[in-house]
């Protein structure tokens, strides 16, 4: 039987060879399809009502290519276009709703792929933002107010266009190469597909495209989560994730458990740390992370006269998942309000004391402060709480200490309309609670200087923060930009607010580090894997660094996956406000024997300039330092999720999950398309081989003794 099997796949072998040629050890996989790699995709969320983002069929789309160049290719797809479904190619300008609905209602679009090849030579749109007009509303302070729901004071975003939370029933990507952008335009679309001079479609065969993005959530957050928490075998399936990570927050002084911390004796110093885009790993949220650095360049400030702060403390606060509904703001108040903020108490353990909605005195917040609205930035306030005499006198007390030290940094600070309501901010989630004094810094007035809020565009060159060219990494990373330069006088302005606030005093030396501001805006928006970095993150893990080819994601992620930047957040809050413990190795930096009030964290030391003994200069890592500090992580995920039944069509908390999808879920890949006149031949050709093939098994079976002898069973016995 093995001989017979032997030769019938000799034969094959042979057919194959004379009608396909010589294959060259090729899978006939690869000479079939092209793949394309450098994309980014479109997936699926989901809410407490609704799913939003794309998704393809399970065995992904198949639509031939149109390229969308002018008004008239679009025209000519819907009106005249006989091979659909299509999968359509547009620039970056051109995606917006406008046309992506055009698209959609014309029923022939199978899939759509954004040309970003040469990201940055490519016309970019004069705006994009994918987010609404009114982000978070939904979930914020005035979502109830008749006077100020929906952005009826001010429209925040208008450039928005809420595609961020629309569901495509088709694929999106944006292709990032500019090689296979060429490709795909010029040996696929014009030399195959392109119509001819009167507009005619071309004959087969034509150059088509499967678009595979499998997302395995649908319905809404509710649905996703029964189904995912139904076990009916030893192997549950899993659909999708809660979004979340983790807060970073440090306080500059240490309360043990047994004291009694005063009311109103904490001043919050706040950020967001994350930012949206439609599509996978493109999060630059350059203007987000204006915010972060010169809230950290004001901690390092600070933390060089934390011994001054006699009267308040300053907790400075980093929110993750803040442009999904605040997650991370509302879950920090959720876990004050249960007292389990930053944890519950141990028993018999020496801890800091918990901290409380009450504890509070002044919320600052440090929003979009990258862009100047004519130069200047500008401060917000609430003016339902400001309905209150004694929050109005603090806010007051705020206004003059910014604009005093704002003055002596060289700015200007200007502040918003009174019955003006705050813009999108993390301190809503806290005044939804309870009336705080507060206020929120920002580069605009009225609606947001940023075209492109949470979108790819959100970039280093957006926010001015790009370098003169031909600055290589090392010359970049010491580099004063004109927005490192503004973000020191920002930083500056905040540390002395917060010192006055703090101390009732001012100071005469207090301001940010020029050189540090310029470090934070080279490592956050242009390489992770500066010297930085470098020097807060453990000897272990610091070649962790070297797999990141661009700048951290700011997306907030699933809460089963701890986000690089919020850890690296948390060491550098660390390094600037923590205490460097001497005589201390690795092994005994994390434990303290006397002490467990502190956290510690081993760090691999700065880079410094050395002479060697030949006399020649060059570069050496310093010894590890141990630094002793207050700075922690808290949970960042929406209280939804942990509340027993909550109502998922509630609105009063965060309810966004994100949907699982296999390894292999997204692709694009590029094919010849043949005739279904083609397609019938092949078919018809394969059906006669295997009738062939079979008939000529039969017949060797059925004279397999004359073939291969007539007592073949003894020979194998014997």
């Amino acid at each position: 039987m093995a001989v017979k099997v032997l030769i019938f796949h000799i034969f094959l072998i042979i057919l194959l060879h004379n009608c396909q040629g010589d294959v060259k050890a090729d899978r006939v996989k690869k000479k079939i399809y092209q793949d394309i790699t450098g994309l980014g995709t479109c997936f699926r969320r989901l809410n407490g009502t609704h799913e939003v983002g794309c998704s393809s069929g399970r065995s992904g789309n198949v639509g031939v290519v149109h390229y969308i160049l002018y008004d008239r290719d679009l025209d000519w797809l819907i009106d005249r276009g006989t091979h659909q479904p299509y999968v359509a190619l547009i620039h970056p300008e051109n995606f917006k709703w406008s046309i992506v609905n055009k698209l959609a209602v014309s029923g022939k679009v199978n899939g759509l792929i954004i040309l970003d090849g040469n990201h940055s030579l490519a016309k970019k749109p004069l705006s994009f933002t994918p987010d609404s007009t009114c982000p978070n509303d939904d979930y914020g302070l005035y979502k109830n107010s008749t006077d100020y729901q929906n952005c009826k004071k001010t429209t925040w975003n208008p450039d928005g266009t809420n595609m961020l939370f629309m569901r495509f029933d088709f694929p999106v990507f944006v292709m990032l190469n500019q090689t296979e952008v060429d490709f795909v335009v010029n040996q696929c679309y014009i030399k195959f597909n392109k119509p001819g001079g009167d507009g005619a479609p071309r004959d087969y065969p034509l150059c088509a495209a499967e678009v595979k993005d499998i997302m395995d959530a649908a319905v809404n957050t509710e649905t996703c989560r029964r189904r995912t928490l139904h076990i009916t075998n030893l192997n549950p399936d899993h659909y999708c994730d809660p979004l979340g990570d983790q807060n970073v927050f440090s306080t500059m002084k240490f309360v043990n458990k047994t004291e009694k911390r005063e009311d109103k004796s904490i001043i919050i110093a706040a950020t967001r740390l994350d930012a949206s885009s439609l599509f996978d790993n493109l999060y630059p949220g350059a203007d987000v992370l204006t915010g972060v650095v010169a809230l950290l360049a004001a901690a390092e400030a600070i933390g060089k006269v934390k011994g001054d702060l006699n009267k308040k403390d300053i907790m400075f606060t980093f929110f993750q998942g803040e442009a999904y509904g605040y997650i991370g703001s509302s879950r920090m108040v959720y876990d004050m309000e249960k007292f389990k903020f930053p944890r519950e108490y141990k028993t018999d353990v020496e801890e800091a004391s918990n901290i409380n909605m009450s504890h509070i005195s002044h919320f600052i917040e440090v929003n979009q402060v990258g862009l100047r609205d004519g130069g200047d930035l500008w401060i917000h306030t609430d003016p339902i709480s400001s309905r209150n005499t004694a929050i109005k006198k603090e806010v007051d007390d705020i206004k003059l200490a910014m604009t005093s030290a704002a003055k002596s940094a060289g700015i200007s600070i200007g502040s918003a309309a009174d019955g003006q309501p705050l813009p999108p901010a993390s301190f809503q989630s806290f005044l939804s609670k309870r009336l705080i004094s507060g206020i929120v810094l920002t580069d605009h007035q009225t609606s947001f200087t940023n075209k492109y809020y949470n979108s790819r565009f959100d970039e280093a060159g957006t926010i001015g923060a790009d370098y003169p060219k031909g600055l290589n990494d090392t010359a970049k990373y010491d580099y004063a930009t004109e927005q490192a330069k503004k973000l020191t006088k920002v930083a500056t302005t905040l540390a002395n607010t917060l010192y006055t606030l703090a101390t009732g005093n001012t100071h005469a030396n207090l301001s940010a580090d020029e050189v540090t501001v310029s470090h934070l805006l080279f490592c956050y928006l242009f390489s992770p894997k500066c010297d930085l970095f470098r020097t807060v993150i453990d000897v272990a893990n610091v070649d962790l660094l070297e797999k990141y080819k661009t700048p951290f994601p700011l997306y907030v992620g699933v809460d089963s996956t701890k986000n690089a930047i919020t850890k690296i957040t948390r060491h550098i809050l660390a390094y600037f406000t923590g205490d460097l413990i001497v005589n201390r190795d690795v092994d005994n930096c994390t434990k303290d024997s006397t002490n467990t009030t502190y956290s510690y964290i081993w760090m691999q030391g700065r880079e410094i300039k050395v002479t060697h003994k030949n006399g020649t200069k060059g570069m050496a890592r310093e010894r590890p330092i141990c630094i002793r500090t207050l700075s922690e992580l808290s949970a960042a995920v929406s209280p939804a999720f942990k509340i027993k039944n909550y109502k998922w069509g509630s609105g009063d908390y965060s309810t966004w999950t994100e949907s699982v999808w296999p390894a292999n879920a997204m692709s694009v890949r590029v094919f010849l398309l043949p005739s279904q006149q083609h397609e019938t031949v092949i078919l018809a050709v394969g059906v006669i081989v295997l009738l062939v093939s079979m008939l000529l098994v039969y017949f060797i079976n059925a004279r397999a003794n004359i073939l291969f002898g007539k007592d073949r069973s003894t020979s194998y016995m014997s």
